[in-house]
């Protein structure tokens, strides 16, 4: 009875009242936090980053729609063997788990192939040539030699069937011919016609 009577008289206690009171509201914020921060980041909910690599942009937007994600295309790159305007990179990686509503970047395969300059290869070695020309995205198909005084030094480059000169921009990727030379040509032949031509003239005068 006595213990009755002293709860009741400390919870008519104008202080205790106020101290029950703020613990009683600060346990409700705690406690309304709480659920607000898990419904908020989705405890233990996650989506899994399809992989959208090789597909294009319009197949991989219905697949992020479905999931509840977006994308946005950030970069466009080219990359030999890969279909034009096919997706070559993303980030999140594949397999990544993210919250509902994520953006996923991406980057494309360019819809044309990049064009580069090709360089100044004549009178370098074939291997140094070759080295050159792959290092800028050019493939060599073939190596053919012809006439020339200098072995083994690049005489011209072909392309299609053309003679291409320094700095000339074809579509990278493309396979291209060395000439080289095979040492056996001879760099005098317009003298050694002049010089027949100035034998026929004296013969002329007699």
């Amino acid at each position: 009875m006595e213990v009755k009577q002293t709860l009741h008289k400390l919870l008519q206690n104008f202080y205790v009242k106020n101290i029950l009171w703020a613990i009683g509201i600060g346990l409700t914020l705690v406690i309304a936090l709480l659920i607000w921060l898990n419904i908020y980041t989705l405890h233990n909910e996650s989506i899994t980053v399809p992989d959208l690599r090789g597909l294009s942009v319009e197949n991989a937007s219905l697949i992020l729609k479905n999931k509840n994600l977006r994308f946005e295309i950030v970069d466009s790159v080219f990359v030999k063997g890969k279909a034009p305007g096919a997706i070559v990179e993303q980030i999140p990686a594949p397999e990544s788990n993210v919250k509902e509503g994520r953006i996923v970047f991406l980057s494309i395969n360019g819809l044309t192939t990049k064009k580069v300059q090709v360089p100044d290869v004549r009178d370098q070695s074939s291997r140094q040539a070759e080295a050159t020309l792959t290092a800028v995205g050019f493939e060599v198909a073939e190596i053919v030699e012809v006439s020339s005084e200098y072995k083994d030094l690049v005489v011209d480059i072909i392309y299609n069937k053309q003679k291409v000169m320094p700095g000339q921009k074809l579509p990278m990727g493309s396979k291209l011919i060395l000439n080289i030379g095979d040492g056996m040509g001879s760099t005098n032949s317009d003298s050694t016609q002049n010089v027949e031509k100035v034998d026929n003239a004296e013969e002329s005068w007699f």
